[in-house]
């Protein structure tokens, strides 16, 4: 009885260095922003390089991030719509839709939005 006690104490042991080991696999790349830097629901992401990127979503708001997602920099449409898609082409003309199929383009970066019409 006493060598079942040791394997299951051995066994026990092995499961617990190894399921610390992979957990701390799982979370290397990410980090917590605190503070959050936004409260609004998030759609949708555009990164035209591994450092320079925007999110758009609930709120016309839109991020702006030129460090990899370390810190945000908060834009807006002034359209006040919900936005659900976002796609830049290099680091200064980018696409915005909103709720209703309206888009907003900008030729600065997200600095300023200009709404487009459609034919």
């Amino acid at each position: 009885m006493k060598q079942f006690s040791t394997i299951t104490k051995a066994y026990l042991i092995a499961l617990i260095l190894l399921s610390v080991h992979f957990s701390s696999l799982a979370q290397q790349g990410w980090n917590l922003l605190v503070p959050y830097p936004t409260n609004n629901a998030l759609s949708a992401v555009s990164f035209i390089s591994g450092t320079t990127g925007w999110i758009a979503g609930s709120g016309d708001c839109i991020l702006k991030t030129t460090d990899g997602g370390s810190t945000w920099t908060k834009q807006t449409t002034n359209t006040g719509q919900n936005l659900y898609g976002v796609y830049f082409a290099d680091a200064q003309h980018g696409w915005v839709a909103n709720t209703w199929g309206g888009i907003s383009a900008t030729i600065d970066g997200g600095n300023s939005w200009t709404t487009q019409t459609s034919s």
